[in-house]
């Protein structure tokens, strides 16, 4: 369903009333305790070895159905396995992508010109990520329309809490798993062609890295190229939905923009801020721990 500046206000105020009234609040139907105040969530998120983000074991059978993700690592292999991927995701290597970036946004924008209006995530903010991370990870043009499934069918599959941590049989968790499993397939498919032919993308770059000499395992290799494909996908669509409604309900802040563009950055950081594109994050204690009594 569409998500209105009323739902965005409502959040807001859920999230206020929690951090008054119940900061520390234990849902009964799935088990997880939630965590509202700045500070608490900085202590959780500032010792992964009390607070791990490793939560496959959580689910019976689940480690062995689920490759490593990077987002469920702890130090140091997560910063080991970061450190592979970051080269390609800084400002500096963005910057030689910029132009193209702005060819394919510009791409979008003339399919729909002629009409005189658009519906601007289904329109750009939807497909231009999953186009920019296909290309980055050299997925050939004719496979890209697979992308865009996959991910509507992740997306619409809105796990509950205790469908994440209890319900391993529910019908949203068995259609996200079969939908997994048709990606690592593909991917597999994919890495096995580039050891063969190596390109100028980030499948080969993947295989050429190591880790203390040695080189990535494929469930790994597969994981990092699910990985870059769902959360860059997604977190950066909210983004852009987000940032237009704010900009389209302060046409003041529009404007200014629009004179200076190198506002624009700031401007991106403080949406980020104030509408993260993600609303919360899992962590799994490993001893016990207390907050706010």
């Amino acid at each position: 369903m569409p998500f209105t500046e009323q739902d965005l206000q409502q959040r807001f105020q859920w999230l206020a009333e929690m951090r008054t009234n119940q900061p520390v609040w234990r849902d009964a139907q799935s088990g997880c305790w939630h965590l509202f105040r700045y500070e608490d969530v900085k202590q959780l998120m500032s010792d992964p070895q009390r607070y791990s983000s490793e939560g496959r074991h959580l689910v019976p059978h689940r480690e062995e159905r689920t490759p490593p993700s990077l987002i469920a690592m702890d130090p140091p292999r997560h910063r080991q396995y970061r450190a592979i991927i970051s080269p390609a995701f800084t400002p500096r290597a963005l910057a030689r992508l910029a132009d193209h970036i702005r060819d394919i946004v510009q791409g979008l924008l003339n399919r729909v010109r002629s009409r005189g209006a658009m519906d601007f995530i289904d329109a750009v903010a939807y497909p231009l990520p999953s186009t920019v991370i296909a290309e980055m990870l050299g997925v050939p043009t004719t496979d890209r329309a697979m992308f865009r499934q996959w991910a509507d069918d992740l997306f619409q599959e809105q796990l509950t809490d205790a469908e994440l941590v209890r319900d391993e049989t529910s019908p949203a968790r068995t259609h996200a798993e079969a939908t997994v499993q048709e990606m690592q397939a593909y991917f597999a498919a994919r890495l096995a062609e580039r050891r063969l032919q190596p390109q100028q993308d980030l499948m080969s770059e993947l295989l050429a890295a190591e880790v203390d000499g040695t080189h990535l395992p494929e469930e790994d290799l597969v994981s990092f190229c699910i990985l870059l494909l769902i959360a860059g996908h997604i977190t950066t669509t909210n983004l852009l939905g987000m940032a237009m409604l704010h900009l389209l309900n302060e046409p003041g802040t529009l404007a200014q923009l629009r004179r200076d563009p190198a506002l624009v950055p700031g401007t991106i950081e403080e949406i980020l801020r104030l509408t993260s594109p993600a609303w919360r994050i899992a962590r799994v204690t490993t001893a016990p721990a207390t907050f706010g009594g």
